[in-house]
């Protein structure tokens, strides 16, 4: 069973009913279709036409009691005829539009404030390093994205799966493509160029300031150079 609000319509139509039924007029205020208000007041009550624009008055000759009540009747039935069409918004509606406008504020917000970071692959970084991510350390709150740019050929971006969140998302690239990656769960994401890992490509990304690092024995089983590097990327990220 559906629950309204009761319209202006329905408060007008209760209104006329009721004084109606005080005047002793025999009028169906739902079903007004064939019924003048007019003449059904003029049965009972003189009516006088002064000069002018104004419209019908009653006679003031006419008991004040009754000439009070036939105007409340003419008034509530004008705004009748005034808000007849006027909508009638179900309760139950409110329920689910008011949320969902919520939700689309909450959701539109969020992508506003969410920030997009862009993480370049290189052949040789800005202080003379080949093979590298730039910057290759970030700091990013939960919800922002970083785009991986392969400025230079032959490199991807991929996570290391044993560095990562156990709840975090994994991404992998393919070589030459550039993929946004957004990041929902705090944590440390260490990540890699497939092809060039042995030399030391690799970046590290912290999500949210609480993050826990990951501890340092994982980051032995690194190959070759990526070891050291990444281990250079987690004493930054403890500095900061």
């Amino acid at each position: 069973m559906g629950l309204w609000i009761v319209s202006p319509v329905e408060a007008a139509e209760r209104d006329v009913f009721q004084v109606c039924s005080e005047l002793g007029l025999s009028i169906n205020p739902r079903n007004p279709a064939g019924t003048s208000i007019r003449s059904l007041l003029t049965e009972r009550f003189t009516w006088s036409k002064p000069s002018g624009p104004k419209a019908s008055v009653l006679n003031q000759s006419t008991e004040p009691t009754l000439v009070r009540k036939a105007r409340q009747v003419a008034r509530a039935w004008q705004r009748i005829i005034n808000l007849k069409h006027a909508p009638i918004i179900p309760a139950i509606a409110l329920v689910f539009f008011i949320p969902a406008i919520a939700l689309v504020f909450f959701v539109s917000a969020n992508a506003a404030w969410a920030a997009d970071h862009r993480v370049e692959m290189l052949n040789k970084d800005s202080e003379g390093r080949p093979m590298q991510f730039e910057p290759a350390f970030l700091r990013i709150e939960p919800g922002d994205t970083v785009t991986f740019v392969p400025t230079d050929k032959g490199h991807n971006s991929e996570s290391i799966k044993e560095l990562i969140p156990s709840e975090g998302a994994a991404w992998k690239g393919k070589i030459n493509e550039e993929i946004t990656v957004t990041f929902d769960q705090e944590g440390f994401y260490a990540y890699k160029c497939l092809p060039h890992i042995g030399l030391g490509m690799v970046g590290l990304i912290q999500v949210g300031p609480e993050a826990q690092p990951f501890d340092s024995a994982s980051i032995e089983e690194l190959p070759g150079r990526a070891k050291d590097r990444m281990a250079e990327l987690v004493a930054q990220a403890a500095a900061q």
